[in-house]
This record gives structure tokens, sequence and C-alpha cells, in this order.
């Protein structure tokens, strides 16, 4: 904590790990003076699952006893979009989608189940924060992604946003569209700079995707996501930027960009703007449908028709159109759909 306080950390995101008492992490967390996220990966890897869905939620006492601490600042969702339209993805007992069954809906029908569901949650924990009778205190939902879609779902039913970058997302586009939905619906925008990936290189790795982007990678996120104004902004794999040594801890190459930036960078840029002033020159209206250039299984519904999702593509090619038809496809809003269906350089 001594460490973290060092590195000038404002909160930490602690991804529990069902089945363990974090009592006492939590405490000294809130004794050294950051606040605390409480995350849900590992249970969405692994399990338990709520009943019919491959999400995990932390548990209902493990949430009061963190906001009786009063620096709980909220629940990070990682991933749910990714985790409704490709349930497979970790559980493999069957087809579970994270916030429940769509199949045999329509499109409409699909999104309202998903937005129901999360507002059901949403109020849930609502409901917990009410009792604890702590004036001022809210643990919002947040809703982590790796691709830019269903944001406004998620923000329609209650939750914060939180884009992911350096992921297979093109970047303008995940922060435009998070943008939008945090805008229109008056929610906190939330930015993780995710050092996960794919690549390799001379740098410091604990193992490999981890990190998968290299220091100058790493430091121009951190100045794209501060420069988007969120209300907060943190680092995902935060153990690569230091290593420990016989004489004790030692920050990596990684660290150092951390450090100068929290350091220097930013009193260097203060900023004078936050991201609910945002006042755009162009608007795109457009139904949220789920669809990044998969083309299937919107929403996590298997069934829908063909032309349940034909639609959905018209606005691939606003995009493409918006970027001047050099940087976004025509098919597609991640990096690795649009080496399928188009060279885009």
């Amino acid at each position: 904590m001594q460490i973290l306080r060092e590195l000038e950390t404002d909160f930490y995101v602690h991804h529990v790990l069902p089945g363990t008492d974090h009592k006492d992490v939590a405490a000294d967390i809130a004794a050294a003076g950051i606040d605390i996220c409480l995350g849900n990966e590992y249970g969405n890897i692994n399990g338990p699952w709520v009943e019919g869905t491959n999400r995990y939620d932390v548990p209902d006492d493990e949430i009061i006893e963190t906001a009786r601490l009063g620096r709980c600042i909220g629940l990070l969702y990682d991933e749910p979009e990714h985790l409704q339209i490709n349930a497979g993805q970790y559980r493999k007992d069957g087809w579970f989608p994270h916030w429940g069954d769509t199949d045999g809906l329509n499109i409409e029908q699909s999104r309202s189940k998903v937005e129901q569901s999360v507002l059901a949650r949403t109020n849930h924990v609502k409901s917990l924060v009410d009792r604890l009778a702590s004036p001022g205190v809210s643990i919002p939902l947040i809703s982590e992604h790796v691709f830019p879609t269903m944001f406004h779902t998620f923000a329609s039913a209650g939750m914060d946003i939180c884009p992911k970058i350096m992921k297979e997302s093109f970047q303008s586009l995940q922060l435009s569209t998070a943008l939008g939905a945090a805008k229109q619906y008056g929610r906190a925008l939330w930015i993780c700079a995710d050092l996960w990936g794919p690549d390799t290189g001379t740098w410091f790795t604990r193992f490999p995707g981890f990190p998968g982007h290299s220091p100058e990678e790493f430091e121009s996120a951190l100045k794209l996501g501060y420069f988007m104004g969120p209300s907060h902004l943190f680092v995902e794999n935060i153990d690569v930027l230091l290593t420990h040594t016989p004489t004790g801890f030692q920050t990596t190459e990684f660290g150092e960009v951390w450090q100068h930036f929290v350091q220097s960078f930013i009193p260097a840029n203060p900023l004078s703007w936050h991201h609910s002033q945002a006042d755009p020159d162009i608007v795109v209206i457009h139904s949220d449908d789920s669809n990044y250039g998969l083309n299937e299984r919107l929403f996590g519904n298997r069934t829908l028709h063909e032309q349940d999702i034909s639609f959905s593509q018209s606005v691939f090619h606003i995009w493409h159109l918006l970027s001047r038809g050099l940087y976004l496809p025509t098919a597609a809003v991640c990096i690795f759909r649009a080496s399928t269906f188009r060279d885009i350089n």
C-alpha cells in the first residue's frame, strides 16, 4: 500500500476471488487513504456464476462490508458486452449469456431483456447501499468494454461507462461511442488502459501477454485517456509497473512511464474540461444493436433472422465515411474483424 501511495494512486481496482475473504485487503487499502473498486473478472472466468448466466456478482455481504469502510467507489463489471454476445468465452457447459438468454426474441426485445436485467442489478446494489443510511454514499456499477458497443444499453440501465483502450477496437470509435453514452445518460466516464495484449518486445514481462504493449504505447494510451477528461483513469495489470529484487521493489520501464505521467505530465497539462462538457460537431443517431462486425448473436441471441441483422451494418459505413475512407473499415469496428473483411491500408 505504501508503494501505491508513492505511485500517487487515488484508487485501486481489486478483483474479488470468490470464496476468499478480502476484508483485510480492503481495510489496508482504506487505511492507506486509497479508494477501492471491486471487480468481478476472476469470477466471470472461473465461477460461481449467477444461475442461467456466465456472470459473477460480488456477494451482498462483501459489498456492504467494503461500503462500510467509506471508500468503496464502484463495482467493475469486466467486458459484460463481450460476455453477452460471446457467452461461450469462459463457461463451457452451455449457452449462458451474461445478462440472460435472449434466444427466440426479436432485436428490440433482446435489447430490452438485457437492459431490464442490468437495471435489476443496479437497483439491487442501490438498495443495499441505501440500507447503510450513509448520506452521499454511492456505489455505481461500471461497465468495462472491450468492444465499442452496448454502451448506451448499459448506461440507460444505470451503469457508468468504462471503455478499454489498447485493445482490439479502433480507439477513436471506442472513446467517442462511450462518450456519447455517458453524455446522453449523464453517467461517469471511466477509462481503462489495459496492458494485457498480443505484442512482444524487449520490455519487461511477467509472462507472454503481460504486458503485451510497449512502454511507448502505454505512455500514449495514458495521455489519450487523460485528455478525454474522464472521471477515473486506471491501469489494468499494474503488477508490471514494479519488479521485486533482493533490495526491494524497483520500478520497471512501465513504472517509469507511470511515474512521469502522474508526477510531470499531469501537473504540466492541467485539464480545463470534463467529459460531460463534450459538445459534438457530428452526432450519429443509431439504435444500439451490439454488432461489432461479427454479424451474429446480437445481444447474445442465436435465433435472429438475417433481416434482423442486416440493417445494423449501415453504421459501419458511417464510421468509414467519417474517417475519410482511410482509417475505419466498412464492415467492422474492431481491428481483428476488419482484417477479415477488408485491407484498410
